[in-house]
Order: C-alpha cells, then sequence, then structure tokens
C-alpha cells in the first residue's frame, strides 16, 4: 500500500464488505461520477474546478528477487464517464485512459440486455437471481465506442496499445449454463512442478479467453468486434467478485422512506472471489514481466 490515506476509500470498501457478519450489514456503493472515488482538482492558470477519479497506488514486488519492483496505479471510473455527453472540458477525468499501461472493462451481465434475456432463460426455472428485477441502466456497446473516440482524438490511432482485458463480471450466475459440457475456466496461477516453473500460465490464460469469447460471440457479436477493436493484444476474461449469487435484503427506499425495496447482495459468509486477480495479473506480464513470472506447461491438457 503504497499511499495509505489516499487508498482509505478502498479499505472501507473491503471492510464494508467481508467486516460483515450478514448480508443486511453489508453496505456497497456501486461507482459514479462525483463520489469518495473522485476529488475535485483546481485546473492551474484556470479559475474552475474538474472532478478526477482518485489514484489508488500501491507497489507491487518479485518476492524472488525484490529488485524487480513497480507501482500499480489504479483509476476507478464510473460508465458514465464515458457516455458522450460526460465528454466536456469540464469532465475530463475519463482522459487517461489514453495514456494507461493497461485497461480494464468490466461488463455485468444483468446490465446487457442480450445477456440478460440469455441468463434469465436459464434460470426461470430456479425463481431467478434478484439482479433480474433490476432495469438495464447503461449501454457497454456505447462506452466501448465512446472510450475508442476518445482515444483515437487523444493520440491519434484508432487501437489502444496498451493491453485490453474484457472482463465478463458474476460468473457465478451464468458459468454453470452458458460455457459447454466438458469445458472449463481454470485458474492460470500455476505452482512449480518438474515441467514447468512456477507462475502465470499464458496457455491457460488463452484457453480461458476462447472459451469466453465464444460465449460472448453467441450473445451479443458486437460487443465482441467492439472489444477486438479496442486493442490488438487483447483477451477476454470470466471472473466473480463474489463467487455466489446475490441474495435478496429488504431495505428503505432512500427516495421514498416510508417504502422498502429488494436489494441484491452478496453473503459474507460465503465470499469466494473467482479469479479476479487475473487480468491484472495478465497486464502486468504484458507490461512489467519482471514482476509476474509467465509460463506455458507443455504438459498441461485443457
Amino acid at each position: 500500500d503504497a499511499t495509505p490515506g489516499g487508498n482509505d476509500v478502498l479499505r472501507q470498501m473491503v471492510n464494508n464488505l467481508w467486516g460483515a457478519n450478514t448480508p443486511e450489514e453489508v453496505h456497497i456503493i456501486k461507482t459514479q461520477l462525483y463520489s469518495d472515488s473522485y476529488h475535485d482538482v483546481r485546473i492551474k492558470g484556470n479559475d474552475r474546478t474538474v472532478s478526477m477519479p482518485k489514484a489508488f497506488i500501491f507497489t507491487a514486488t518479485n518476492l524472488a528477487d525484490e529488485k524487480k519492483r513497480t507501482n500499480l496505479i489504479y483509476y476507478d471510473n464510473a460508465g458514465e464517464h464515458f457516455r458522450p455527453e460526460n465528454n466536456s472540458a469540464d469532465t475530463p477525468g475519463a482522459q487517461h485512459v489514453a495514456q494507461a499501461d493497461g485497461i480494464i472493462f468490466l461488463l455485468d451481465p444483468f446490465n446487457h440486455n442480450d445477456f440478460k434475456r440469455k441468463i434469465r432463460d436459464m434460470h426461470a426455472e430456479e425463481g431467478g437471481d434478484p439482479q433480474f428485477d433490476q432495469k438495464v441502466s447503461s449501454n457497454p456497446d456505447v462506452i466501448l465506442d465512446e472510450m475508442r473516440k476518445r482515444i483515437e482524438e487523444l493520440t491519434g490511432s484508432k487501437r489502444c496499445k496498451a493491453p485490453f482485458a474484457f472482463v465478463v463480471g458474476k460468473s457465478d450466475a451464468w458459468r454453470e449454463k452458458i460455457i459447454p459440457d466438458g469445458r472449463t475456466l481454470w485458474d492460470p496461477k500455476m505452482a512449480a512442478n518438474e515441467n514447468c516453473p512456477a507462475g502465470l500460465d499464458l496457455g491457460v490464460v488463452e484457453h480461458n479467453s476462447e472459451i469466453i469469447e465464444e460465449m460472448l460471440n453467441d450473445i451479443s457479436p458486437g460487443l465482441v468486434a467492439r472489444a477486438k477493436a479496442m486493442s490488438d493484444n487483447h483477451m477476454f476474461f470470466g471472473t466473480s467478485n463474489f463467487g455466489h449469487p446475490a441474495v435478496r435484503v429488504e431495505r428503505k427506499d432512500p427516495e421514498n422512506p416510508g417504502k422498502t425495496i429488494t436489494v441484491p447482495l452478496p453473503d459474507p459468509n460465503r465470499l469466494n472471489p473467482e479469479l479476479v486477480d487475473i487480468p491484472v495479473l495478465w497486464i502486468l506480464s504484458q507490461t512489467d514481466p519482471g514482476i509476474v513470472n509467465s509460463v506455458r506447461n507443455p504438459n498441461l491438457q485443457l
């Protein structure tokens, strides 16, 4: 943790989730414009302030060789920042994406009409995940188009040079339903064995990417085309932040205190994140290979 004070927002989020005893105690705030993960910055020589995302800075070290160190600087942009109407001189907080060493795009399958329809049909006999009750509020296709447009405006290139990780989240809701029988998403983090040293197995990363790409092609070919157009160095990932389906929690409606609403939340006693670190490790393997050992196990049967 390179900036303990600056990373306080993240620690609060971790405590709100992992420190809870019941789903009712969990409090999760969606990343939004002008939220706690943003701060106002005064422009030098200009009598105005703009809202910019905070930089969360961590130090990563290869434990086998402590001379191999790097700073990881994360910016957590709300999807709203890449809506066309938010691209103005007063909201430049997404321009750093054009200079980033790596980009992670997170798709919420419950916030994409075609994906949501696909998994709703497959969950019909099970009563349904409470996230199905929420209205789709964004358009990932527009966000990707706008992101690519801004990168081109800022760099003059139609493709970003940075590795681009397209992540389909909440895999606990679709993994067993959509991925064909006999195909599995494996953990690429490999322990040392007689055939291969320890490290991130790029063969497994590519294997998982092929499965996710085929799945997305069946649901939304246009989304896959947009993702692949972002960068020549792209990869698809499937992750689950919580590792289990959401549960229903009744809470007071903040807009109407006299009523209650149903909120989908994780159960803190069942938290078991799946493959959430792999997109970051893959990007590091591409940009700073001294930090992450990249391997290919020749005897691994996928």
